[in-house]
């Protein structure tokens, strides 16, 4: 990567496990009903049938309906980050 300077790439860029889901979505007027629960574990499953045995999935802080919604079929935080833009400042945080 050119504008992280050559091969190195930032911690925070690094896949933590082998299979990411980058996003998962229900209708508002879908909500509520097991619809969110049911895609991650037909997910999970389809990884699984392809060998993963690790899945990572990122949630926004204060998205807290996601984030029970994950942890209730199994997923653990692994890592926090904070990011905090102010006077120049825009290198990310591990907390």
């Amino acid at each position: 990567m050119e504008l992280w300077g050559g091969d190195l790439q930032p911690f925070f860029l690094t896949p933590q496990a082998s299979w990411i889901i980058e996003n998962v979505a229900v209708l508002p007027e879908a909500r509520g009903r097991g619809f969110g629960k049911a895609l991650l574990r037909a997910l999970l499953e389809k990884g699984q049938s392809q060998q993963h045995t690790f899945a990572g999935i990122m949630v926004i802080n204060g998205n807290n309906v996601a984030r029970h919604t994950y942890e209730s079929i199994g997923f653990k935080p692994y890592q926090t980050f904070v990011f905090r833009i102010s006077r120049g400042d825009r290198s990310p945080r591990k907390s």
